[in-house]
Formats: C-alpha cells, structure tokens, sequence
C-alpha cells in the first residue's frame, strides 16, 4: 500500500514537472520560429539594379532604351552546409525530448527530495507508521532513497520486454553500461550475450572470436562461454544505451 502511495506521489510530481516541460519547450520553440522568420525576411530583402533592355521597334524609326528593374539574386552555393531551420512542430519535439531526458538524468534525491509535496508525504507516512509518536524523528531526506553506482563496462541488465518510453534514465544508470568492457570506449554498435546478458562492442567481440568457436565471456566473474550465434543486437537495449549516452552529453553541455 505504501509503495503504491510512494509511486503514485512521484508520477504525480513527475507529471507537472513535464507540463512546465511543455510550456517551456513551446515558448522556446515559437521565439526561434519566430528569430527564423525574421531572418529570412531579412535575407529577402534583396537590393535591386537597374538595367537597360532595347526594344527592338516594328519599323526603321530607330532603338528605343527602357529602362526596368530586376532583382538581384545571389545563388545559393549547394556545398555551403548551410541547414534549413527545422519546423517549429519539429522544433519543440526536439526540445520536450531534451528536456526529459535532463529530469531523468537527475537522481531521485535531486527530483523529490525537495519537492514540498513529496516531504509533506513522506511526513505524513512517517507519522502514520509510528502511531503519532513525536519522540522519533522523521528519517534523513538522503535515506528516503536507494541510490546505485554505475555498473561496469559491459553489463547491460535490463528486462526484455521493456518499453523505452517508460524507462528512467537514473534507474537504467544502476543496470546498463554504456561503455565496452574490451575497448573501454563507449558503445557505437553493442551486441549481447543470450546467455549472461552482457555487451560488447561488434568489431571488438567479433575479433575476439576470430577463427574460435567460442571464447569465454571477457567481463570480470563471467564463467559463460560465447560463441558466434550467442550473439544478437538487442534493439530496446541500443535504444536505451542511446538516451544514455544523450544525457551524458546533455550534462556535458549544461
């Protein structure tokens, strides 16, 4: 019953968070369509010249000069590089995607620890549990949590039937390594064990392997022997390791 209230209080919390979330995406998606199109109305400003065209008359009466104006045109160099400004729908589904894998990023402590809602809750719990005594006090903001460290290089736990789009990038921090255990680089092209559920990079198990049936499994403590067809790209597990690697670099930017 208590860890149903406890989930159902966070769901709650995370729910209007992501409704700021929205709000902010699409103000900042509508300033830059905004910035965009007054960049292209300027850039469509074009300074004119004045050029003569003859008018060849019907008779022998002579040339006749008129003058008329054209507009200025500048091709556009094909090999500039220069990126069309994405559409303000594409702009603010970029920028919500952004801004949820930054507060799933975040660890449970920095989320809710100083959530008024979520001390009042967990207040209230604690009361509740110990029949109203006052004498003992409710538990440290920090023990409210269980916290993980990052698993080694090539440990990839996760369930198989797993939607990515109910993953919590602070939990999957605790049971999936972005990086290989053979080259200690991060992931580019993972494939996993069938049998202990660990990752390697493509190129370097495929090397491994090379003219051997089988290896033992490269991972510290592993006693499994893989061979070839152990092997198989897991895609819930690539795209996981991906909004991994995202919030990292999200983190690195902020």
């Amino acid at each position: 019953m208590t860890q149903r209230m406890e989930e159902s209080m966070r769901k709650m919390i995370d729910g209007k968070y992501g409704v700021e979330q929205i709000k902010d995406s699409l103000n900042e998606a509508m300033s830059e369509a905004r910035a965009n199109a007054n960049t292209q109305a300027s850039t469509q400003q074009l300074p004119s010249q004045r050029r003569s065209r003859r008018i060849a008359g019907s008779d022998d009466e002579g040339d006749n000069h008129e003058d008329e104006e054209y507009p200025e045109i500048t091709p556009t160099d094909p090999t500039s590089g220069t990126q069309r400004p994405s559409a303000p729908s594409e702009s603010f589904r970029n920028k919500l995607e952004d801004a949820k894998t930054r507060y799933q990023s975040h660890s449970l402590y920095n989320r809710y620890a100083e959530n008024n809602d979520y001390v009042d809750f967990k207040r209230l719990v604690h009361d509740a549990q110990q029949g109203g005594d006052d004498k003992v006090p409710v538990p440290e903001k920090r023990t409210w949590f269980q916290e993980f460290e990052a698993p080694p290089p090539g440990v990839t736990t996760h369930a198989q039937d797993e939607e990515e789009d109910d993953d919590d990038i602070a939990i999957s921090r605790a049971t999936i390594s972005t990086k290989c255990p053979l080259t200690l680089q991060e992931f580019r092209d993972p494939l996993t064990s069938r049998k202990c559920n660990h990752s390697f990079e493509a190129s370097a198990i495929t090397e491994l392997l090379r003219g051997k049936q089988s290896v033992q499994c490269p991972c510290g403590g592993c006693q499994q022997m893989l061979a070839r067809d152990d092997l198989h790209r897991d895609k819930v597990l690539t795209r996981k390791i991906k909004r991994l690697q995202h919030a990292k670099q999200l983190e690195e930017e902020d």
